[in-house]
C-alpha cells in the first residue's frame, strides 16, 4: 500500500516572509577586482580572467561578464589589448 504525503488545506499555515533581494544582498560578500588578465568565449558567454584584490594569483578564476560590476576595468583591459 502507497501513502501519498497530501495535506488538507486547513492544516496549513502561512510561512514567515521572505528575505527580500534587498536584504539577501546586504548579506553577500563583495570582492574587489584588482587586475582583468584575460578573455575567452565560452558556449557563447565571454569570460574575463580576474585577479581579484588581496588574494594570490592561485586564486584567480574566469568569470562571465554578467558577474562583474567593474566596466572600467573591462574598459582598461580592451584598451591595454586593442593591439594584439
Amino acid at each position: 500500500m502507497r501513502i501519498h504525503p497530501i495535506f488538507h488545506v486547513s492544516l496549513l499555515q502561512p510561512t514567515k516572509n521572505p528575505e527580500s533581494k534587498e536584504d539577501i544582498e546586504a548579506n553577500e560578500e563583495e570582492f574587489e577586482v584588482e587586475e582583468i588578465l584575460d578573455q575567452r568565449n565560452r558556449n557563447g558567454i565571454t569570460e574575463y580572467q580576474i585577479r581579484w584584490k588581496g588574494y594570490n594569483p592561485e586564486d584567480d578564476s574566469w568569470e562571465p561578464t554578467n558577474h562583474l560590476n567593474c566596466p572600467d576595468k573591462v574598459k582598461e583591459f580592451k584598451e591595454r589589448n586593442k593591439t594584439k
